[in-house]
């Protein structure tokens, strides 16, 4: 069966419309209609057939608005969720554990290192350095995604792709360091460029 992505794709702008789009099966379809009004005017079709062509155009515009309607519904759906999960995220988070390229800090080394997280922003104390950016989630991938967007600190200009597992007031993160790719698990091995941090919420 023929499959057009481009309807799909068109209809999805329609529901999220960016600044002066105009949704192109609706204008088509105006068009469609307006030029079967000519064709009657200049008798080209009869007043039958008339009715019928604009019949035709109208259940065409219902179906585009019955998918648009549904295409913005499940967007919605999807940012509420991720609101939800961001909001689920806010708060101080002491690090309990941090093992890199395989191999596990000394729990000393990690005293006064912390991640706050308020809005979608984050701020980490680490080491005796400062990090600050935003921070952006995925909650539709398994497992969840995030990416650490670098403002300011010795990595500002850098996005840090990783995953994460939220549990109450428990929060584990794989994160990529340097230039590899986004971890698939929640463990590191020597070479993989990755850190596992395991964090744990401050009660306020």
């Amino acid at each position: 069966m023929y499959h057009d992505d481009s309807f799909a794709s068109s209809a999805l702008d329609c529901a999220n419309p960016p600044t002066n789009y105009t949704c192109p099966y609706i204008s088509l379809i105006a068009a469609s209609v307006s030029s079967i009004l000519r064709s009657l005017r200049l008798g080209f079709v009869t007043e039958a057939e008339f009715h019928v062509e604009v019949g035709i155009s109208m259940k065409s515009i219902f179906l585009i608005l019955a998918f648009v309607a549904l295409a913005s519904g499940a967007g919605k759906q999807k940012e509420d969720v991720a609101v939800d999960e961001l909001q689920r995220l806010q708060g101080t988070w002491t690090f309990v554990a941090l093992e890199v390229d395989g191999a596990k800090l000394p729990e000393a080394m990690l005293v006064g290192s912390n991640i706050i997280i308020k809005g979608n922003t984050f701020k980490s104390f680490s080491g005796g350095v400062t990090y600050e950016g935003t921070i952006s989630i995925d909650v539709s991938r398994n497992p969840k995604t995030l990416d650490l967007i670098f403002a300011d600190g010795p990595e500002k200009g850098k996005t840090a792709p990783g995953i994460y597992e939220l549990g109450g007031d428990s929060l584990r993160i794989c994160l990529s360091l340097g230039a590899s790719s986004r971890p698939t698990e929640f463990a590191t091995k020597q070479g993989s460029g990755h850190a596992l941090e395991t964090l744990k919420r401050e009660k306020q």
